[in-house]
């Protein structure tokens, strides 16, 4: 490298991000990491953090991603340790002083800011419902923040929506193993998230299509950014964008944002999910 670095902070601007915003971070590091090869620029994940700590201050909070699915093969969880398996930025988080990572086994994040004692004191079992961090977010107006070109399947806050519209094709279910806290005791727990049928084909791809992308856009819901026209970074008031998603799913059969079976829509084909297989 030639010492010339990656301008973090021109990069975060593209956020327009306020002081005391509540930021939920989703992150590609291979495409920034690749557009800074191409470009021979230095790039430090650590030094990206900082930008987005500076951007929303000292009332702001910052929530990166750690999400694990794991525990639900009835592997260990280890708040410390166990790495996130969407992205890397979360696990990066996760060695720095300044953040630590919130309880919960399938959806936690790693958090800095105003909220984290708030957030570290969260005990919900379930992971999606109005107890979870996700209504947090929610009744915080929260911004979800991807950063590089990621796909849109990263908007998590759908299946918060589905469970407040209280959709007949996810049910809560179960998964038990060990459990390691913050101070190293180990405990068998069980935890819980709201599942899709085995024996039905639930499938979130309305929303990654260019229809249901381009509504959003056009509500104001989702900010498309490009830094040097090569690399994205989008935006996503998530209060707004999880009310427009409860009345699709509830007025509107979800037709923007699930399918059942391959049809658009979770009525368009008289599936009787009273009997499917959780």
């Amino acid at each position: 490298m030639d010492g010339i670095e990656f301008d973090y902070k021109g990069y975060v601007e593209l956020a327009n991000l306020q002081s005391g915003d509540v930021i939920d971070v989703a992150s590609d590091l291979m495409s920034i990491m690749s557009y800074c090869r191409k470009r021979k620029l230095d790039f430090d994940a650590n030094k990206l953090i900082d930008a987005l700590k500076e951007a929303v201050g000292k009332d702001g909070t910052v929530l990166i991603r750690a999400f694990s699915w794991d525990f639900c093969k009835g592997i260990e969880f280890d708040v410390k340790t166990s790495p996130s398996r969407v992205g890397s930025l979360g696990t990066i988080a996760l060695g720095r002083r300044d953040f630590k990572r919130t309880a919960h086994p399938l959806y936690s994040w790693v958090v800095s800011g105003k909220y984290e004692q708030e957030l570290l004191e969260y005990n919900n079992i379930n992971g999606l419902d109005e107890k979870s961090i996700f209504s947090f977010l929610y009744e915080k107006s929260a911004k979800q923040v991807n950063l590089g070109n990621m796909a849109n399947s990263s908007l998590t806050i759908l299946h918060y929506s589905e469970i407040m519209a209280k959709v007949p094709y996810r049910k809560e279910k179960f998964f038990e193993a060990d459990y390691i806290t913050l101070d190293g005791k180990r405990e068998k727990r069980k935890y819980s998230m709201h599942v899709r049928p085995f024996n039905v084909a639930v499938s979130a791809a309305p929303l990654d299509s260019e229809e249901t992308q381009n509504v959003l856009c056009e509500s104001g819901l989702k900010a498309i950014s490009m830094f040097d026209d090569k690399l994205k970074l989008v935006t996503y008031d998530l209060r707004a964008t999880s009310d427009f998603m409860i009345r699709d799913l509830t007025e509107n059969e979800g037709k923007l944002f699930v399918a059942i079976n391959g049809k658009n829509g979770f009525y368009t084909d008289g599936v009787d999910y009273s009997t499917a297989v959780f």
